[in-house]
């Protein structure tokens, strides 16, 4: 992190190397399942080991590695953090209490609480104890040939991880604490670039009390890690046309394909992205690889599992709702009766998840017209991304027959994706925000 990305704040570094790498460990144990290597603990920690001691050679090697400056830096960083404390003001610390408090229980409750929601008894964490008591993904599908095994492997492959290091009756609950504390850090550090400090502590304040985002920072659902990979990596794609750093369209670039790595649908959000990314260098002339970059993304994290289901399970290549709802809407003329009510009742869904975010970001691209121009890029994949919502789940509607319900329990842990993208808008786009020379901290 500290070679690739040098411009990133340190908590920012730890937060996404956690994640990331949580991330780039799954993979790890999927490959060591298509090379049927069984899992154990020196199997899968051996070859994390080897490249930690190639990383850091390497980051020795090219950042003039000083031991003094790590142990100065070590040493001195309880003094640094109460200096930084002693400069907070008074709403600063308003703001900060409840924060500290939020993240603290989410730990509490995902380290004592044992894994009790439906859809992770049923699917995520089952499928992961399968994994770990089978040795790997192929011997667990002939140990429960169960129809879920096609669903993105992330989430169940973490568990397993922790299952492997810790045993049967370790709680991997916790994982999901430390993606919400590290939303909490990535969206307050990339706020904190372009705004003052009390600021970003506002907005990182209203992203952590959004109450589906602290629901499902302590249990073993999708839908925390989805929201964290999609939003922050959309949130670096705008960071890179407005600081222009290759680094950070890399690091989207990872963060959206291990998106897809963990939830589907997924393919329908990063084609949009894509498009509007398209559309914009085209627009701007330059940066014409960046779109083929995304894509290539997409396909190292996600196409080598839809291969490996489709040749293990025979499992369709992609979702057969989703290929009905695209001929249904494709083939079926518009209602816009329909269109009205599936429209009403998907923002009545998605109110409590994105509601106030959504209606702050557009208010203050209404009212502040010139920082729209600055921002127009930020502005096009938030319609897009919301249209998609809108559209898919008319297209839905048509071959579904009990769509209301249906919408109504997906909608509002998919426009969890939404929540960092709309409030980073309306941070950086509400002129009497941005940071009058202040430096960043």
């Amino acid at each position: 992190m500290a070679i690739i990305f040098p411009s990133l704040t340190k908590l920012e570094k730890i937060a996404l190397g956690m994640t990331m790498g949580l991330g780039f460990i799954t993979q790890e144990l999927f490959l060591l399942s298509v090379l049927n290597i069984n899992y154990s603990k020196t199997s899968v920690l051996l070859p994390i080991i080897f490249i930690d001691i190639f990383l850091v050679f390497l980051f020795c090697h090219n950042t003039n590695f000083d031991k003094k400056r790590l142990f100065v830096y070590i040493f001195s960083l309880p003094i640094r953090i109460i200096r930084e404390a002693k400069s907070l003001n008074f709403f600063e610390i308003f703001l900060l209490g409840p924060l500290i408090f939020l993240v603290l229980a989410a730990f509490t409750k995902a380290v004592f609480w044992p894994v009790y929601y439906w859809d992770a008894l049923a699917l995520y964490d089952y499928r992961a104890k399968i994994f770990f008591e089978a040795g790997g993904i192929a011997s667990s599908m002939a140990l429960a040939s169960l129809p879920f095994h096609g669903a993105p492997p992330m989430t169940s492959l973490a568990h397993a991880f922790i299952y492997i290091l810790g045993g049967e009756n370790a709680n991997p609950q916790f994982i999901y604490a430390l993606f919400y504390l590290a939303l909490l850090v990535t969206f307050y550090a990339s706020v904190r670039i372009f705004c003052k400090r009390w600021v970003s502590l506002l907005f990182t304040f209203l992203l952590a009390s959004i109450p589906f985002f602290v629901e499902f920072a302590a249990n073993a659902y999708t839908n925390l890690p989805y929201a964290f990979y999609f939003g922050m990596g959309t949130v670096y794609l705008c960071r890179f046309f407005k600081e222009e750093k290759t680094g950070h369209l890399l690091l989207s670039g990872t963060l959206l394909g291990l998106a897809g790595w963990t939830r589907s649908p997924t393919e329908q959000f990063i084609l949009a992205t894509v498009m509007v990314l398209s559309l914009w260098c085209f627009w701007r002339k330059k940066y014409y690889w960046a779109p083929l970059f995304l894509i290539f993304s997409f396909i190292i994290f996600v196409i080598p599992w839809k291969f490996y289901t489709a040749y293990a399970l025979n499992t369709p290549f992609m979702s057969p709702e989703i290929i009905s709802a695209v001929n249904a809407g494709m083939n079926s003329p518009i209602d816009i009766k329909r269109f009205i009510n599936v429209t009403a009742l998907l923002f009545q869904s998605i109110k409590g998840v994105s509601g106030t975010s959504l209606v702050l970001a557009f208010l203050a691209l209404i009212f502040f017209p010139k920082m729209l121009k600055e921002n127009v890029f930020l502005l096009m994949l938030l319609l897009a991304h919301l249209s998609l919502l809108v559209f898919g789940s008319y297209a839905f509607s048509l071959s579904w027959p009990d769509w209301q319900d249906s919408i109504t329990n997906s909608a509002h842990r998919l426009s969890m994706i939404l929540p960092p993208i709309a409030l980073y808008c309306c941070a950086i786009c509400t002129p009497f925000f941005p940071r009058e020379g202040e430096g960043k901290k």
